[in-house]
């Protein structure tokens, strides 16, 4: 388990306590050609333009494994017209009910899937044996890289990130789900400490050789007469916030709404990677689903003063809800990157 120094790595919570506004959640029965405008967010798709033949060495599938949020608590100062204070509280859900084997078999049929797509669009996809054969892609995987699932900790977030097919996960140097830029937004102390500590913490766990890994994919690229594409998911829970107050008689938290499946806006991609530079097309806003998988379980009070949570999922329903949303995106993004090739 990579647990690094605070605030470097990525929040893993969708808050649903957006001053009382409405979650939208998506629309299977609309097809995803009529969405695209609205959820795809297209940046320097030019990247994307004549990509006739792609290599894939950074895919991964990132599975909310715990999640957190905060919230302002206002109570009664101690002693006669002392006013009001101010504290925070802390929610976390943790989920339980789905088996590893879940998770990796829903990484692999997605890069299946992905795959499959392409060429689908006439694009050539160079094979996960080609590519592992090339000098190139050796000196890439050759430092910082780390076998999937990899394991990742931020006070009480946690992840795990999986690669398909044996492949290996590695994380690029201005990644905000590893600098802690995506989750200092949302709970826990000022982000100032994730960017002042973004260096230390990436050299300190991959010997610097996470500054090297844009580079070598431009080589690789260059070398396999190919574009790089990245692929990134990020499986979080939406419609979990927390909530509290407290007066003369003590303070109360709780946590509402059904747990439903999340891919945040911005952390989930498809991005090119060439000689002509960076670009691709993300979620700018969150993929919901308007379905629940799992039950809320009471599981006390914690330390500070919040409740913790037990998402209690239904393994068969978290992985078809998944497998679903999944097929989403890829159509959305299907249908914006098809102008672009």
């Amino acid at each position: 388990m990579n647990k690094l120094p605070s605030r470097i790595i990525p929040l893993a919570l969708v808050l649903a306590s957006c001053g009382g506004k409405a979650i939208r959640t998506y629309d299977l029965g609309t097809p995803a050609s009529q969405q695209a405008e609205a959820y795809i967010e297209a940046e320097r798709p030019k990247a994307a333009r004549d990509a006739k033949r792609i290599v894939i060495p950074y895919f991964q599938v990132e599975f909310v494994q715990q999640s957190s949020a905060s919230a302002n608590v206002m109570g009664q100062k101690a002693g006669a017209g002392l006013g009001s204070s101010s504290s925070r509280v802390k929610t976390t859900v943790t989920l339980s009910g789905v088996a590893p084997t879940q998770f990796q078999a829903i990484t692999n049929d997605f890069y299946d899937a992905v795959v499959a797509d392409l060429k689908g669009a006439g694009v050539d996809v160079v094979s996960l044996d080609q590519m592992r054969a090339s000098p190139e892609f050796k000196t890439l995987s050759g430092h910082g890289c780390k076998d999937s699932p990899d394991t990742i900790e931020h006070f009480d977030n946690i992840s795990k990130f999986y690669a398909p097919h044996g492949m290996q996960v590695y994380y690029l140097p201005k990644d905000e789900r590893f600098s802690g830029a995506a989750t200092g937004k949302k709970s826990g102390p000022s982000i100032i400490g994730a960017f002042s500590q973004m260096g230390a913490g990436i050299s300190g766990v991959y010997g610097g050789g996470a500054y090297k890994f844009v580079d070598e994919e431009v080589a690789l690229a260059k070398a396999l007469g190919a574009k790089v594409l990245r692929v990134r998911v990020v499986i979080d829970f939406a419609d979990v916030s927390a909530e509290g107050h407290s007066g003369a008689q003590g303070g109360t938290t709780s946590s509402h709404s059904a747990v439903r499946i999340s891919f945040p806006a911005k952390d989930t991609f498809y991005q090119f990677n060439g000689s002509d530079g960076e670009g691709g097309f993300s979620l700018k806003i969150p993929l919901v689903s308007g379905d629940g998988f799992a039950e809320k379980k009471d599981g006390g009070y914690n330390s500070g003063g919040g409740k913790n949570w037990e998402a209690a999922a239904n393994g068969t329903a978290y992985e078809a809800s998944v497998r679903k949303h999944l097929e989403a995106f890829r159509g959305l993004v299907m249908a914006r990157l098809k102008s672009s090739l």
